[in-house]
């Protein structure tokens, strides 16, 4: 009969073929080892080899053989020597191992000994080379090992670990348990000396075999193989990684921090903070790629935080005392250096953007104390410098700080800061001037003739509008502004360009809502509805007898920010007419509506008659002013006679004492009526201009304080009443609140639109109180919703 079996060797698995005869004589521990042992000799290389003994195929196979028949021979004495083979194919057998695994435990330290002594008189760079050639050869010699042993492997070693006992393992973790306790802890600091000195070498500049301390770091990390099991239920790698981490990885980032301690220190004694910074990077740089080069990736997290440590944490406040000069010279490339070390400490970068927010808000300030004239500043110049501001740190912050939102957020809040409160709105007293003066800068921007966007993109400008809108704290004031002057654009076709007014008020929607701009729509939809509307009139009878020019807008009362003047007036008589036919024809079109006369807001032009040459009093020169209705009426009455008292034009127009004033006051700036000694106006036959069309509908200083107060008076309104609906809506749904809760909830629902303080809110609650929607419980800050 035959009994097949393989054997792993070095060429795949082989089939024996073995006849059987007889039964064989029992082979005994010393026969089997001596045959075993001269074929570890030859494996492992030791000194007492004869040189030209080979391991051929034959001479494997018998020792593998060997191991077999030993370990399955039949009943050998000693319990010490065998272990019952429960389940395996051979019923009845017993297997033997321990007597002969423990000859290989003997053999493997002998022999680790051996080279022991011949390594211990190296040092430095010989000790090195030593170990790793040692190291590649016992590693080679150790997986033929295995193979050999592997029916000892696959049989005794499981049975002998189901005993509990701990101390047994596969032939290739023997041998590296062996190597572990016999040739590497003994020569371990003799080795780690010389690769330190190797180390330190590298980071001092010198070219160094940076593959023999590969060479030792990957045997420390092979050699954790026999704590994997203790791991297993946790983490593998660190029963794997913990000879690595004891006998190279501890000591190692010590010493790293010693040295970069030291250096750290001596190189800032001797260079400028800048200097070191370039210093520390590149340090940091090379540890990053030593890592890769010949350490393992679990040390590059601990030895990065250790140089961070000692290259920036230690010396933290000496780099950000270097941060403000550097902001100061706009060193970009420095402050980026200084971002980077800074943030990989803990709370590095905290200092530096409270800093930023400093400079950036004292930078501000500054550079709107240069504007001129700061009370009454020049619009342009004032959004200039703000944009100028904004877009020298916006690029600093992505140069320097990498966009890093925290940094952005820091540039925003001092950006807030001296937008809202700067030289302009102290010098005017106000909070709200900055909204105004981004109005005025919009409407100068976006009418005709502009002078603002000579020769520059407006589309690009108004995306500038939106820079400095989104810091605004008085968003409705801005929101006032920009309603007025939009809708003197559209009623006196003074827009630049309606593709221009769509594009802000686009922008304005996106950015606040649909509800914020929906007042804006509305005046571009009445304004094409009174188009077609006058174009309808002009097709039918009724126009027949009005003026040739004559047009007429009509809009909604509660979009436009209009309102009409206090009484009456008698216009011309051919105005009259006009008006008669329009208001018949507007009847018909819809029942039961009322127009409200606004003349304030018409525009006239009329010729004057009566003028001539400055030169030549013989030759007539006629001027065309430009009017509105009531400064019309008014001029119209000198047809009749030269000269009229104040109060006769009351009587003949019917305007207010009020109304009057500023249309005399403008005539006689304008010098087309010299007031006389006696108090009357009397027509200036002698009027002259360098200009033949002379427009005359401006408002006077008077005009515009009373039209700035009145939109000053109707956004505190405003704000009084969207204060309580807010107040109201927020009790209504809580029921019951403190008035120290109220208040933070009130003022971010509001914040939208303006920042209101504390004092105002606490005056809407009372009124509130009063208009019993609120009552207060027993305790005074308790607030109560009545339904």
């Amino acid at each position: 009969g035959v009994i097949l079996h393989s054997c792993q060797g070095s060429e795949g698995t082989r089939v024996t073929h073995c006849k059987m005869g007889e039964r064989k004589t029992p082979l005994s521990l010393e026969s089997a080892w001596e045959k075993l042992k001269e074929g570890l000799l030859i494996v492992f290389e030791s000194p007492d080899t004869d040189k030209g003994a080979k391991l051929d195929a034959q001479k494997y196979m018998e020792l593998y053989t060997t191991v077999h028949d030993y370990c399955t021979q039949t009943a050998r004495t000693g319990p010490a020597t065998a272990v019952s083979a429960r389940g395996s194919g051979t019923s009845g057998a017993t297997l033997v191992g321990r007597d002969l695994y423990d000859k290989v435990i003997t053999f493997l330290t002998q022999h680790c000994k051996e080279w022991l002594e011949v390594g211990k008189p190296q040092e430095g760079d010989d000790i090195l080379t030593f170990f790793a050639a040692m190291w590649g050869r016992y590693t080679f010699s150790a997986r033929v090992c295995n193979n050999l042993f592997a029916y000892l492997n696959r049989h005794w070693v499981p049975r002998a670990k189901e005993e509990d006992k701990k101390d047994v393992y596969d032939i290739y973790r023997l041998t590296l348990v062996v190597w572990r306790d016999e040739f590497f802890i003994p020569l371990r600091t003799q080795v780690f000396e010389a690769m330190m000195g190797l180390i330190t070498r590298e980071r001092n500049g010198e070219g160094v075999n940076t593959q023999l301390i590969r060479s030792i770091t990957d045997c420390c990390v092979a050699l954790g193989l026999d704590e994997e099991e203790e791991a297993e239920e946790t983490n593998p790698m660190d029963g794997q990684l913990t000879v690595y981490k004891q006998y190279f990885e501890e000591d190692f980032l010590k010493r790293t921090e010693e040295y970069y301690a030291k250096e750290s220190a001596s190189f800032l004694e001797e260079n400028q903070v800048t200097e070191y910074m370039k210093k520390a990077l590149d340090r940091l740089e090379q540890e990053s790629r030593r890592v890769q080069s010949y350490l393992h990736e679990s040390t590059r997290d601990s030895l990065a935080k250790k140089c961070e440590d000692v290259l920036i944490e230690a010396h933290k406040e000496r780099l950000h005392g270097e941060f403000q000069p550097l902001l100061d010279a706009e060193k970009t490339e420095d402050l980026r250096r200084m971002y980077e070390l800074s943030t990989r400490i803990n709370e590095g970068l905290v200092p530096l953007r409270d800093l930023l927010e400093k400079h950036v808000t004292s930078q501000g300030h500054a550079a709107v104390e240069r504007i001129e004239n700061p009370i009454s500043p020049d619009v342009k110049v004032f959004v200039d410098c703000l944009l100028l501001v904004h877009k020298k740190y916006t690029e600093m912050v992505r140069k320097a700080f990498d966009n890093d939102a925290t940094f952005v957020a820091a540039m925003d809040r001092a950006c807030k800061a001296f937008v809202n409160k700067n030289a302009v709105t102290e010098a005017a007293k106000s909070t709200t001037k900055s909204p105004e003066l981004l109005a005025k800068y919009c409407h100068g921007l976006l009418k005709k003739g502009s002078k603002i966007a000579e020769g520059q993109d407006v589309e690009m400008l108004l995306e500038g509008v939106m820079l400095v809108f989104q810091y605004l704290e008085d968003n409705d004031v801005f929101q006032k502004y920009y309603s007025k002057m939009l809708a003197q654009r559209l009623v006196n076709a003074a827009s630049e360009s309606d593709d221009y007014e769509s594009s802000m008020i686009s922008k304005l929607k996106q950015k606040c809502g649909f509800e914020w701009t929906q007042k804006f729509q509305r005046m571009f939809t009445d304004v094409s509805t009174s188009r077609g509307m006058m174009q309808s009139f002009k097709e039918g009878e009724l126009a027949k007898r009005c003026l040739k020019g004559f047009t007429m807008m009509v809009l909604q009362s509660n979009s436009w920010p209009f309102s009409a003047l206090d009484g009456q007036l008698q216009l011309p008589a051919v105005l009259q007419t006009c008006r008669e036919k329009f208001e018949l024809y507007y009847g018909t079109q819809h029942q039961g509506r009322k127009l409200m006369w606004l003349y304030n807001l018409g525009s006239c032009e009329v010729e004057t008659l009566y003028t001539h040459k400055p030169k030549d009093t013989t030759k007539s020169l006629k001027y065309t002013l430009t009017t509105n209705t009531m400064q019309l009426a008014v001029l119209l009455q000198y047809a009749e006679r030269d000269e009229y008292t104040v109060e006769e034009l009351i009587a003949n127009t019917q305007l207010s004492a009020e109304s009057m004033e500023p249309v005399v006051e403008i005539l006689i700036k304008s010098k087309l009526v010299n007031k006389k000694d006696n108090g009357k106006l009397a027509l200036n036959m002698d009027f002259k201009n360098r200009k033949t069309k002379v427009t005359i509908k401006v408002a006077t200083k008077r005009e515009q304080k009373a039209e700035t107060e009145e939109v000053h008076k109707t956004i505190n309104e405003d704000r009084k009443l969207l204060m309580q609906a807010v107040i109201v809506r927020i009790m209504k749904m809580r029921k019951t609140m403190t008035m120290n809760l109220l208040l933070p909830e009130a003022i971010k629902q509001l914040e939208g639109r303006f920042v209101p303080k504390i004092p105002m809110l606490k005056k809407e609650v009372e009124v509130l109180i009063d208009k019993e929607f609120l009552e207060r419980g027993e305790d005074r800050s308790q607030l109560r919703y009545l339904a």
